[in-house]
């Protein structure tokens, strides 16, 4: 009986703390992340972006 407890364990425990222990990783890369975006005086940081876009008109074929 003891070989197959542990067969259990290996087949449902040990993917389950994996997944749980990425789903961790997950999380603290994420607050990492968000922490980041915020500045030393608590305040967010903020980017300019500018870019071109050509529109084509189909009725004119411009």
């Amino acid at each position: 009986m003891v070989n197959v407890a542990l067969l259990l364990d290996q087949i449902i425990a040990t993917p389950l703390r994996s997944m749980v222990e990425a789903q961790q990783e997950s999380a603290n890369a994420t607050v990492e992340f968000l922490t980041s975006l915020i500045d030393e005086n608590g305040k967010p940081k903020g980017i300019e972006l500018a870019y071109e876009q050509t529109v084509f008109d189909p009725e004119r074929g411009l």
